[in-house]
């Protein structure tokens, strides 16, 4: 903003004072603002609207004294975009020192969030069954329990015998990307488990 003073020449026939001085403001618009470039944002499933460095030729404005920052579009994996408006338009004065008028948009990345050191919650010594086995799983992101086939997927080297080396794979996809895998060891079933039925047959002799 820059503050004029116009000086008015009267003519002295027409006008009891010769001279006049009036001051008016010339506003900036935040469209001639220089914005640095926002960088790429990883998914966290909250929503993003990052700092960002606003100028006015060499000076850096202040956030929420010279402008206010909103964000759309901002939650999920994609193209996020970000609202930069002076305050003056809040502010509602074009004569008030300081004020910035207007706005501009600049857009931002959201990136898939990497799986790798998610935990994997399954039971990682099944017991044998004689059937090939891929273990029910749980993954969560910190306190987040994610949704399979929404979030990821699960794949298995089906194991059927005990000392077969396995492993379960969780894949990421939509707002998560990158794969990361666990091991599976079979255990022997157990005797107590089995339903076992023993016919035992005798054979009387008479001795006499």
């Amino acid at each position: 903003s820059y503050w004029v003073r116009a000086v008015i020449e009267g003519d002295k026939n027409c006008y009891r004072y010769t001279t006049r001085s009036s001051g008016f403001r010339i506003n900036a618009l935040m469209a001639y603002a220089t914005i640095e470039p926002i960088p790429a944002q990883v998914y966290t499933g909250s929503a993003i609207c990052p700092e960002v460095t606003v100028k006015h030729g060499e000076k850096i404005l202040k956030q929420d004294s010279d402008y206010f920052v909103s964000c759309s579009n901002n939650i999920d994996v994609g193209t996020a975009t970000m609202t930069i408006t002076g305050m003056g338009e809040f502010i509602g004065d074009p004569f008030q020192l300081g004020t910035y008028y207007g706005s501009t948009t600049r857009q931002f990345t959201i990136s898939q969030k990497p799986v790798n050191g998610f935990d994997l919650v399954y039971e990682e010594n099944p017991t044998y069954t004689g059937s090939a086995v891929c273990p029910e799983i749980t993954v969560k992101d910190g306190e987040k329990t994610l949704v399979q086939g929404t979030d990821y997927t699960v794949a298995c080297n089906e194991i059927v015998n005990v000392g077969e080396k396995g492993y379960i794979t969780v894949t990421g996809i939509g707002d998560y990307i990158g794969e990361v895998s666990g091991p599976v060891n079979l255990l022997p079933k157990s005797m107590d488990s089995q339903d076992i039925s023993t016919t035992i047959t005798w054979t009387y002799k008479n001795s006499m």
